[in-house]
């Protein structure tokens, strides 16, 4: 009867080790994919800090370029299509953007883009950009987002809406900090453009 229930503690013994060892498994899976998320989601020193429990301070950038894109047409692209397709659209989308951080070649990749559910018809986008100073913060505890705020970033947004159709509209602030920094980008003098107040503007 001894030897019976040794055998049986032994066994039991086993199987949790067994279940224990799956369940860990699957919490460092777990971890993994939530740490790739947050790491999407937030600037990796900020998303280290988080998955830390420190708090991330308000920070001023006294210089940053932002960009607005827009693409033309979307609400009538949504309403000839599934959700499936619009899903997948934005997916690809933003996957490219995802590549194009990565690379620099931002205007290859928006320029060929085919819309899967148009039957070949190209994507066409509107792209914003201003350069100046922006305050970033964390807004939010339960689903944190890392946000910008400031003129620049309004700026930038006017860029975006007053610009033309498939081409990429930047402010002289923007145009200056190429010329320094990038003198092999080449852009071509547009005109002043009424955005509240007068702007030198390239495209």
């Amino acid at each position: 009867l001894v030897d019976q229930m040794m055998k049986t503690m032994e066994q039991y013994a086993n199987n949790l080790e067994k279940v224990v060892a799956e369940r860990t498994g699957m919490l460092e899976d777990a971890n993994v994919r939530a740490d790739r998320l947050l790491s999407q989601l937030l600037p990796k020193y900020i998303a280290n800090e988080l998955k830390n429990g420190r708090s991330v301070p308000p920070k001023t950038f006294s210089q940053s370029t932002v960009m607005f894109c827009d693409i033309v047409g979307f609400t009538n692209m949504c309403s000839n299509a599934t959700p499936q397709e619009v899903i997948s659209m934005l997916n690809s989308v933003y996957s490219g953007f995802d590549e194009i951080i990565e690379r620099r070649e931002a205007y290859k990749f928006l320029a060929g883009y085919v819309i899967p559910h148009r039957r070949g018809e190209k994507m066409t986008v509107r792209l914003g950009f201003h350069t100046g100073p922006v305050a970033a913060a964390v807004v939010g505890l339960n689903a944190p987002r890392y946000c910008l705020f400031g003129d620049t970033v309004n700026m930038a947004s006017r860029m975006e809406s007053t610009g033309e159709p498939q081409k990429t509209q930047i402010s002289e602030a923007t145009h200056l900090m190429l010329e320094r920094h990038y003198p092999e980008y080449i852009t071509t003098y547009r005109g002043p453009v009424e955005v509240k107040v007068k702007w030198i503007l390239y495209d």
